[in-house]
């Protein structure tokens, strides 16, 4: 999982501490002026009850936010967070969440629809750098070939992060689908991906049948498209997500990023139409048209998720609960260093409650 191609050296100490340390920290330090955009070289405390870590690593700063986003990699594989070894590691400011818990409750859910969905794990810790107090972030697993167990020796193995492959709206004329894997000097696969979004428009109902059947998980697209109704992620039917092909001979699949601005955070709430993902040019078709007969697949599987319990009100707040216990004096902290004053914990978690009971009956009468 070697993102920015540097080699590094690296040191693991075990050092008693304190005993019952509440809560994870990462101290980012560097002798050097941050050079924003770019790799910066540091050493990594990590600090996790009775052990600490030291590491030296890379690490990039994405400034486009007063609580900036950062990418750290390491180079070998460390369990930060309790999660699994990995070496590619993103720390979320959640700038878009004051809750802190939607994206963790969105991923959670997909990957619970069924254990073939990607979502990335995901954890919180307090960051510092330079030993400064820089607020709560959500700690991920950063989604590259890698994470996704890529088969980088397969010519059609690939990765693209929110191409507009759905909607139309190109972004780059070099790189027109954000490919990611492989590098697109190396090998560039977007006119591959063109050529399908241009058949997805132009082919028959039949001829779209089999295009569909030979290049996507159709189970993987339902789940994806339940998930982004569920959640009212009104830009997750064409963002906010990554698109994958493991090898040759394996479909498209979608791997979830960006679900924070979900579960009625800050937007109009609308009513369930299939104008909702008429933008989506694969899903517009596959629903008006009943490609595969998608309408009453995409009925069946909501009524055999919505029979089990990962739909229910109960159940999501049980997975909320623990967490909240946790992170609710971390998330004071947060405000208080950021001066975060125009909103209420306990009224952001009650609007995610209300939003789930109110999107589960609409999605219950829709698919009635």
């Amino acid at each position: 999982m070697k993102t920015f191609g540097s080699i590094f050296l690296f040191t693991l100490l075990l050092i008693s501490c304190k005993k019952n340390q509440p809560f994870s920290s990462l101290d980012i330090q560097t002798e050097n002026m941050i050079d924003f955009d770019q790799k910066n070289k540091a050493n990594i405390a990590y600090n996790e009850g009775e052990i600490k870590v030291q590491l030296l690593g890379d690490f990039k700063v994405n400034k486009k936010d007063s609580k900036s986003t950062y990418t750290v990699e390491l180079n070998q594989p460390f369990p930060l967070g309790g999660l699994q070894m990995d070496d590619d590691w993103v720390l979320k400011g959640n700038n878009n969440d004051p809750s802190f818990v939607r994206e963790f409750i969105s991923y959670a859910l997909f990957r619970q629809m069924s254990k073939e969905n990607i979502a990335p794990a995901c954890t919180y810790t307090n960051l510092y750098v330079n030993h400064e107090y820089q607020g709560l972030y959500l700690l991920l697993q950063k989604i590259n070939a890698g994470f996704l167990d890529l088969k980088k020796s397969d010519s059609l193995s690939m990765l693209f992060k929110n191409p507009p492959f759905f909607s139309m709206e190109s972004t780059s004329i070099k790189n027109e689908f954000n490919q990611k894997f492989p590098k697109v000097k190396k090998k560039n696969l977007n006119p591959y991906l063109k050529n399908i979004q241009q058949n997805i428009l132009t082919y028959s109902k039949d001829s779209l049948s089999l295009l569909v059947r030979n290049n996507f998980d159709l189970e993987n697209i339902m789940d994806w498209h339940l998930l982004v109704m569920f959640t009212e992620n009104k830009k997750g039917y064409t963002d906010h997500f990554y698109l994958y092909k493991e090898k040759s001979g394996k479909p498209f699949k979608i791997a979830l990023w960006d679900f924070d601005k979900t579960f009625d955070n800050g937007k109009n709430h609308k009513l369930i139409s299939a104008s909702n993902w008429e933008k989506n040019i694969l899903l517009k078709r596959l629903y008006a048209e009943d490609i595969l007969d998608y309408k009453s697949k995409l009925k069946a599987r909501w009524k055999e998720l919505s029979g089990q319990d990962i739909f229910q009100v109960e159940a999501i707040q049980n997975l909320m609960e623990p967490i909240l216990l946790k992170l609710t004096p971390q998330i004071e902290k947060n405000n208080s260093h950021w001066h975060l004053t125009d909103y209420i914990l306990q009224e952001e978690i009650e609007k995610i409650k209300l939003s789930i009971e109110r999107r589960r009956n609409e999605m219950n009468i829709f698919f009635k």
